[in-house]
């Protein structure tokens, strides 16, 4: 799963903080996505050819260019990943006994997480923070600050009732 996460985490890097253009995609990436992503992020910036030029800048920043054909086949690669990420979170019992079923919404800004039992317990709550980053990483990717719009996370019991909502808005 930590592979995963920093795999997804390194595509996203790849691709946030988007300006559209005409023919390119020009993306920039913040210095903090690399001191969160560690090492493997940059070795996987640093071996990927997609992009067509790429630039460090004063702040710590990287700028990196991208055809829009690869940016948008990249997009929905990253969507993919999302999505193959929650059926994994979905099947791994052991870690998250109780989940059940997630769903979400086009732009990643709402997931109903439906619990076997009806009540969230701690691995269910833990789970927000996976889905609060994949709502937030999704957003850079779309060239909007992590952050801009808020995240839902909707806990339901197994006739599909509401039993506790989440909001990014309130995290501190």
């Amino acid at each position: 799963m930590k592979r995963f996460i920093s795999g997804m985490l390194a595509l996203t890097l790849m691709l946030s903080g988007c300006a559209v253009k005409k023919e390119d995609v020009t993306i920039t990436l913040p210095k903090e996505y690399f001191e969160m992503a560690g090492t493997d992020a940059a070795t996987a910036l640093s071996n990927n050819d997609a992009y067509k030029s790429m630039t460090t800048n004063e702040d710590g920043s990287v700028t990196l260019v991208f055809d829009a054909d690869k940016y948008a086949k990249y997009l929905e690669e990253y969507k993919t990943q999302i999505r193959t990420s929650l059926d994994e979170i979905e099947k791994d019992t052991e870690t998250f006994p109780n989940i059940t079923k997630i769903s979400v919404n086009d732009d990643f800004t709402q997931f109903d997480v439906t619990l076997e039992n009806g009540q969230v317990g701690l691995m269910d709550s833990l789970s927000i923070l996976m889905l609060y980053m994949y709502g937030f990483m999704y957003q850079v990717l779309l060239g909007e600050e992590a952050g801009s719009k808020d995240i839902i996370v909707n806990y339901l019991d197994p006739s599909g009732n509401i039993i506790d909502t989440l909001n990014s808005s309130n995290m501190e």
